[in-house]
């Protein structure tokens, strides 16, 4: 056998071997010893991709976090934010705030959040945040009045639900922000359906997401849980989680629910029913069943007035509003419209009205989203409206207004809708985690409509306005509805298109 002397001793190859790597180990440990003290020395490459992942594991990286550069220092520079009257702080006028100019901390759990964000927002950049209002509720005409003058007036423009921003676009007045230097809308503090929907080509001229204030769903269902359980029904809750909150489903629940609590064998506002609404708040449905209106695509528009699931949907909103168990309340007037349901003579009420007004229920509720058309539908769909922010054209810095934008919609998601979502349950409006829930649920699920903000045909199709036409005479023949309009929407759409996204 082939040996090795050292002092004395004989060794074999193998317990030489042995040897090596006892040695190796002690080295190693060593240097470990080292690197844990302070010291610089690297570890050996087999080593080091292991830490590093040990590393990462226990350090996840916050999904909210923006990616602006960690120098940016503007140096005091005011960030002016226009937003529409009263839309700011809360007021009595009971008008939508969005905390946009906070001065100060008053015990709010959103205004000092709001506070907290404006505050590390503005020390990281060294910017102030302030604020305008417009005299009204016309955003986009204060907005195209500053532009046409070509003064450098607002940074950021904050618009009503209900304004139109076609003109905005077809005059070129708004930036496309996915050329700005640092917004980047595929980060999550931003709402991909907004950002989808309102994609024209390329650009994006409008856009939302978790600021200027957390979205809330704009049209939902509450639901009398003590009626709820007096009627023996499934757990609500759960009936969502499993996907079988469908329109099947809501119908059944209201199903034979009408009750004549005066005994006067007239259906009145006094009796119990499965469902109270307000008939125009049910064109909603057709965005939460799924339904198409128009879908911005690479060559053009697509229409989906006229298909087969769009005469499905009609007819199935035509049938809860038909049903025998259905209230419907006047199209007129303010929340009172929804009294029926407050008075806790409804079992569900399909809400679209002041979220704060829930605080004067008396009884024991619960949320839930509008239902699915059935479960085949991949996922529950919340109309959502409100939140839509522009860039005006006349900045003078776009590195400047897209720097601070996406640090506040950044911040906006990491310190606002939990404090917002806190208070709402301090407050009693939402007044279960089942709820709790739901509301999150809705928020993942907002779904924007595009003639809500871009109507290109001069009214014939704005807001959905098909199937509020149809709803208002109790019909469901879509498909002559959409007939008498086509060749004058898709020639608008076109011209449209042609000019602002081909021809760009």
């Amino acid at each position: 056998m082939y040996c090795l002397r050292r002092h004395g001793s004989v060794f074999t190859i193998v317990e030489r071997i042995v040897e090596m790597k006892r040695i190796k180990l002690c080295v190693l440990a060593f240097m470990l010893l080292l690197t844990s003290c302070g010291g610089e020395t690297a570890l050996p490459e087999e080593t080091s991709e292991t830490t590093t992942t040990a590393s990462t594991e226990t350090e996840p990286v916050d999904p909210y976090s923006d990616d602006l550069p960690r120098d940016l220092d503007f140096e005091g520079r005011e960030f002016r934010v226009l937003t529409y009257l009263n839309g700011n702080l809360p007021s009595d006028s009971g008008s939508w705030p969005n905390y946009i100019d906070v001065d100060e901390q008053n015990g709010d759990l959103v205004n000092d959040a709001a506070y907290e964000r404006n505050l590390t927002v503005e020390e990281r950049l060294g910017v102030k945040i302030t604020c305008t209002e417009s005299s009204g509720f016309n955003v986009v005409g204060t907005l195209s009045t500053s532009i046409l003058a070509q003064e450098d007036e607002y940074d950021l423009a904050l618009i009503f639900s209900t304004e139109n921003c076609v003109n905005l676009i077809m005059q070129n007045m708004l930036v496309d922000v996915n050329t700005t230097e640092y917004i980047d809308l595929s980060k999550p503090y931003y709402t991909q359906s907004a950002t989808e929907t309102y994609r024209l080509g390329d650009a994006n001229y409008i856009f939302a997401g978790k600021y200027p204030y957390p979205q809330v769903p704009s049209v939902f269902l509450i639901i009398n849980k003590g009626e709820w359980e007096n009627l023996g029904l499934e757990d609500p809750y759960q009936l969502v989680r499993d996907g079988k909150w469908t329109h099947d489903k809501m119908m059944s629940v209201m199903k034979d629910s009408y009750r004549d609590l005066n005994g006067n064998n007239e259906r009145d506002a006094d009796d119990f029913y499965g469902l109270q609404t307000i008939p125009i708040v049910c064109q909603y449905l057709y965005t939460s069943y799924g339904g198409k209106t128009v879908t911005p695509t690479d060559s053009g528009f697509e229409f989906g007035f006229g298909d087969e699931r769009a005469v499905n949907i009609i007819e199935n909103i035509i049938a809860v509003l038909s049903d025998s168990s259905t209230y419907k309340s006047p199209e007129t007037g303010g929340i009172e419209r929804y009294q029926t349901f407050f008075d806790g003579h409804a079992l569900m009420t399909l809400y679209g009205s002041s979220f704060h007004a829930l605080r004067d229920i008396e009884f024991d509720y619960g949320l839930l989203p509008t239902p699915k058309l059935d479960e085949s539908q991949e996922d529950y769909r919340t109309y959502l409206a409100g939140g839509i922010c522009m860039i005006p054209v006349t900045v003078s810095d776009t590195a400047f207004v897209s720097a601070v934008t996406e640090a506040l919609y950044s911040e906006s998601a990491k310190r606002i809708e939990e404090p917002f979502i806190q208070q709402f349950v301090e407050n009693k409006l939402l007044r279960d985690e089942g709820s709790v829930e739901m509301y999150r649920l809705m928020c993942d699920t907002a779904c924007y409509e595009l003639t809500r903000y871009l109507d290109l045909s001069g009214g014939l199709i704005a807001n959905l306005k098909p199937i509020g036409d149809l709803i208002s005479r109790n019909s469901t023949d879509i498909m002559s509805s959409w007939a008498s309009v086509k060749d004058a929407v898709e020639t608008k759409f076109n011209e449209f298109y042609d000019a602002m996204v081909a021809g760009k």
